[in-house]
C-alpha cells in the first residue's frame, strides 16, 4: 500500500488537502535451476548440487525447458527446499552453503534468502557423499517466496545422476 499525500494553498490562505491509497501488488517470477556434478570424475565420490534461484529472465543452460521471466518485483522471504533422495545414512550430507540448514531426521535442505532483487540469482550448495548400493538417484528443490509468483509451473527442478558405475548422467526432467 503506497499513500500519496498533497497539499495546495490559494492566496487567501485556504488550503486543500488530499490522501489517496494505491494498492501495489508485487510480483516475482522465481524459478529454479539444479545441477549436480561429481567433485572428481569417478560416480562414486562426493556429489555436489548447485541451487540456482533467478529473479531474472532466461532459461537453465542444461535443461532448456526450466525458463522463468524474473520480476518484476524483489522476492521477498525466499526459501528453498531440497529434501534429499534415499536415506540420511546412504547419502550423507558434508556440507551446505552459510545460508541453508539440514535437517537430518527429515535429510531435507532448506535455503533462505531475506531478499531476491529483481534482475539477481542466488546460488546454494549442496554437497553429499553417496555409500552403500546406490545407483541412480533423482533429487527435486522447490523455491518458493511470500511475494506473489504469477508462474508457478518454475518453481521446482529435478537432478537425475547415476552413482555407482558406469558413469554420470543428468537430466532436469
Amino acid at each position: 500500500l503506497i499513500t500519496n499525500q498533497a497539499q495546495a494553498f490559494s492566496i487567501d490562505g485556504n488550503s486543500n488537502f488530499v490522501s489517496v491509497d494505491t494498492l501495489i501488488n508485487a510480483l516475482a517470477d522465481l524459478w529454479i535451476d539444479k545441477t549436480g556434478s561429481y567433485i572428481t570424475q569417478n560416480p562414486g565420490k562426493n556429489i555436489i548440487y548447485t541451487l540456482t534461484v533467478h529473479n531474472d529472465s532466461g532459461c537453465s543452460g542444461d535443461d532448456p525447458q526450466v525458463c522463468g521471466d524474473g520480476g518484476p518485483s524483489d522476492a521477498q522471504n525466499v526459501v528453498v527446499t531440497d529434501t534429499l533422495p534415499s536415506t540420511n545414512k546412504k547419502l550423507v550430507v558434508t556440507f551446505v552453503s552459510e545460508d541453508c540448514v539440514y535437517d537430518y531426521p527429515s535429510h531435507t535442505v532448506t535455503c533462505t534468502t531475506p531478499v531476491l532483487a529483481a534482475g539477481d540469482t542466488v546460488f546454494h550448495e549442496i554437497e553429499a557423499t553417496p555409500k552403500g548400493n546406490l545407483r541412480g538417484i533423482i533429487n527435486t528443490a522447490s523455491v518458493a517466496s511470500d511475494t506473489t509468483d504469477p508462474n508457478g509451473g518454475n518453481n521446482s527442478d529435478d537432478k537425475y545422476l547415476i552413482v555407482g558405475g558406469g558413469g554420470q548422467k543428468g537430466t532436469g526432467e
